[in-house]
């Protein structure tokens, strides 16, 4: 027996796949294309920025994105779908060994991933005959991705393996992977502000970070350890994980035994609770069947509305000015765009558990028509994400959290009619946003032929694509998504159930 099984089976499959081949030529085309259309964007602008250090920048950032977010859809869910399925455990009825298992499914469910992505990193080399980029920097910027992807995968994989629901799986996930990221760099500068203290060992800190290691990949380092250090740390953090995940699938596969006890002292809820539960779900059904279906975590949205408020009004109070010029990128572009990633994830959850659950045809055994299951969805993404939409459009009012904002008493009426003028675009554009994340969730969440890359595919479609198109203003392409979309789905959503069914999709 090989010392790991599952992994060389994947390794030969893969290596006899012709779509793995067609996956990867088409990743280094449209890798091409896009720095082809950079290029041609930056020839007929001011013409300031060097050869191929500006596209090297460029596409080092689109590639670190989607590094970081691969944990998010490959592996925050491989392992609490098989405890949903009752599938795990049939694993331990062999002689394989945990690791054995967490390094299989994390082979099975991102080795098309990553060899996509190793071949689209030539594409960096190009930037290099362009000028600008030296030999180093392209080999620490490919290291720095690669090391960020297994980085990515392993806290999926951690989190995967004692969570059991998808939807809690990709939100930890989601949370521990911007907290890694952004937390060593937010901490170590607090440290740093802080006056009278001279701790040079918290630079240990910043090692943990992924940001921090593709910033040191990118710019000229007077010895190698600079770079070296902080790539061992996030990979050795990676490997940690793997290996507390590979001691612990053992005791979180199975379901945990309920107590049992008898009716005589059984808790009983109290007859007021009990009637409040029943109030409550006779108030949704009567609105909407699906609401009430899909209608959950409605606190959880309250919570992360405060959660964001607090965050921007500390930052505004208690932050230096050097880091409260954050504020204006975290309002106006980050929370937005975080908004209508988690809208696109979640608005293709119903669909996508109905086939998991096999009970789509159960769907269509109802009275509902198609505006009625359509409407249901959005009652429900409205419950849970309008106040954190409310926020947000509010931020971008604050006064201080633009640094092109100028105060009425400055007399500057033309620049602040600018500021103004900007502020409702912002609010157009993440309304237009969140509008077509949701349309393009529900309409990927239907018609997906994998259901563990519906959201990805609504995410790329309504929030990636049009902010990649900067050529563009993004509330373009955001209503065109939208348009279509909602076009798709018109008197179509019963039909699609049925042609899914007959085919044998929806299974």
């Amino acid at each position: 027996m090989s010392f790991f099984p599952i992994v060389q089976r994947e390794l030969l499959v893969a290596a006899k796949s012709r779509r793995m081949f067609r996956l990867r030529m088409a990743v280094a085309i449209a890798s091409s294309a896009l720095g082809l259309i950079t290029v041609v964007g930056w020839s007929t602008g001011s013409g300031n920025r060097p050869g191929g250090e500006g596209l090297f920048g460029f596409l080092s950032a689109i590639f670190w994105l989607i590094c970081i977010g691969s944990g998010i859809f490959l592996t925050a869910d491989c392992l609490s779908r098989e405890k949903r399925e009752g599938t795990l455990g049939l694993l331990f009825l062999t002689d394989l060994k945990g690791r054995d298992i967490i390094l299989g499914k994390l082979a099975s469910t991102s080795l098309m991933t990553v060899l996509m992505v190793i071949g689209a990193l030539p594409v960096l080399a190009l930037c290099v005959l362009m000028g600008g980029v030296t030999g180093g920097e392209l080999f620490r910027t490919c290291v720095a991705l690669l090391l960020t992807m297994l980085f990515s995968l392993s806290v999926g994989m951690f989190v995967s393996t004692f969570v059991r629901e998808s939807t809690q799986a990709g939100a930890a996930t989601l949370g521990l992977l911007l907290v890694a990221a952004a937390g060593p760099l937010i901490l170590f500068e607090l440290i740093d502000f802080w006056p009278g203290q001279s701790l040079e060992w918290l630079n240990v800190i910043r090692f943990l970070s992924p940001a921090y290691l593709i910033t040191r990949a990118n710019v000229q380092l007077s010895s190698l350890h600079q770079f070296a250090v902080p790539a061992a740390a996030i990979f050795l953090t990676s490997g940690t994980l793997l290996a507390i995940a590979s001691v612990y699938i053992r005791f979180t596969w199975q379901d945990r035994p309920r107590p049992q006890t008898s009716a005589a002292g059984s808790k009983v809820l109290p007859s007021s609770t009990l009637a409040a539960l029943r109030r409550k779900r006779d108030r949704l059904l009567d609105q909407n069947p699906i609401l009430w279906l899909a209608g959950a975590g409605v606190w959880q949205g309250r919570l992360v509305a405060g959660v964001f408020a607090a965050i921007v009004f500390t930052g505004y109070v208690a932050l230096p000015d050097f880091m409260r010029l954050l504020l204006p990128v975290l309002v106006s572009y980050v929370l937005p765009y975080l908004l209508a990633l988690s809208i696109a994830s979640h608005a293709t959850q119903f669909f996508v558990q109905m086939r998991q659950q096999n009970a789509l045809e159960f769907l269509l055994s109802t009275p509902l028509t198609d505006q009625e299951i359509l409407r249901g969805q959005w009652l429900a993404l409205r419950r849970r994400y309008l106040p954190m939409a409310i926020v947000i459009l509010c931020l971008i009012w604050l006064p201080g959290v633009s640094s092109r904002f100028i105060p009425v008493s400055a007399g500057y009426s033309g620049m602040l009619s600018e500021e103004i003028a900007t502020r409702l675009y912002l609010v157009a554009r993440s309304i237009a946003l969140w509008f077509a994340a949701g349309w393009a969730g529900i309409y990927f969440g239907l018609h997906a032929r994998r259901t563990q890359f519906a959201g990805l595919q609504a995410m790329l479609v309504s929030t990636v694509i049009p902010w990649m198109l900067w050529c563009i203003p993004e509330i373009i392409p955001t209503f065109f998504v939208t348009e279509v979309c909602w076009k798709l789905l018109q008197g179509k959503v019963r039909h699609s159930i049925t042609a899914k069914l007959e085919s044998g999709q929806a299974l």
